[in-house]
Formats: structure tokens, C-alpha cells, sequence
């Protein structure tokens, strides 16, 4: 259902295994991978999602010239170091450089793994935990400061 989609419910197939593995699992091992959502009526595909899932050579170029790194508090990983995150859930269409933010490996696990959500709040991007801890999120380009 695409509301099980949207929402990280329900069930998830991955090509060459047979036991079915939770959305939001799915959502987490796809995230660097790329992945084609199939959405279903029962038994019959309705829906087949875009490719471009991962962002291009040239957005993660912008990226870079906007965070120069991970903007995780105080981390201090270059932008080599870095994996692009969609900071809103990739439904098929929003792989842009809005929806797109650098993160380190280690960083990036925390957000997927601890349940982390990234939102917009009138300072700019904050990581909040499931306990309602803020990280701010910062560009550390000198043309951004």
C-alpha cells in the first residue's frame, strides 16, 4: 500500500530472499544502495517508482560546496567521508539537493539506526533523537557562515 510506504509499515520483499522484512528496515538498507519501490493492490502491481534514488556526482558537488563536511555538531569529517541522506523519506521524485544533506557513516547509522529525524526549524536543519535531543546541523563552508 503506498501509505505503508509513506508511513514505514507493513512488509518489504528484497530480490533473492525469502522471508519479508519490515518497511523500515528496507527503507535503512536501501538508503546508500538505492532501491525501486513496487507498490501493490493485492496481488497486482499498480505503481513502479523512479531510479534515480541516489543523488548525482553533481548535487553531492553542491553539497559539498554548501556543508564542507558533516554538519553534525562538532564532527569534523570531510566531505569525502560523507554518504547523502534524503533528509524527507525518498518516495520516488525528491532526490534533490534540497532534500539532501552530507553525513559521516557514523552519523548517517545514528540517524537510520537510533531513529533520529532531521527537521527544519526556523534556525535551520536540527537532528532531533527519539528523546527530543537536539544536534544542530551547520554548514562549516566559509561561504555559508
Amino acid at each position: 500500500q503506498a501509505a505503508d510506504l509513506k508511513h514505514g509499515t507493513g512488509f518489504s520483499y528484497l530480490e533473492g530472499q525469502t522471508a519479508f522484512l519490515s518497511t523500515a528496515t528496507a527503507q535503512r538498507l536501501a538508503c546508500d544502495t538505492g532501491w525501486l519501490p513496487v507498490l501493490f493492490d493485492g496481488a497486482d502491481p499498480i505503481d513502479v517508482g523512479h531510479t534515480q534514488r541516489l543523488h548525482t556526482p553533481r548535487q553531492r558537488i553542491a553539497a559539498t560546496a554548501h556543508w564542507n563536511g558533516c554538519p553534525w555538531g562538532d564532527c569534523d569529517r570531510p566531505p569525502t567521508m560523507t554518504e547523502m541522506h534524503h533528509i524527507h523519506a525518498f518516495d520516488g521524485t525528491n532526490t534533490t539537493l534540497d532534500n539532501g544533506i552530507p553525513l559521516c557513516r557514523f552519523h548517517h547509522m545514528q540517524l537510520h539506526n537510533n531513529h533520529w529525524h532531521i527537521h527544519q526549524q526556523p534556525h535551520g536543519l536540527t537532528a532531533i533523537s527519539p528523546t527530543g535531543d537536539e544536534v544542530p546541523l551547520r554548514p562549516k563552508s566559509p561561504f555559508t557562515q
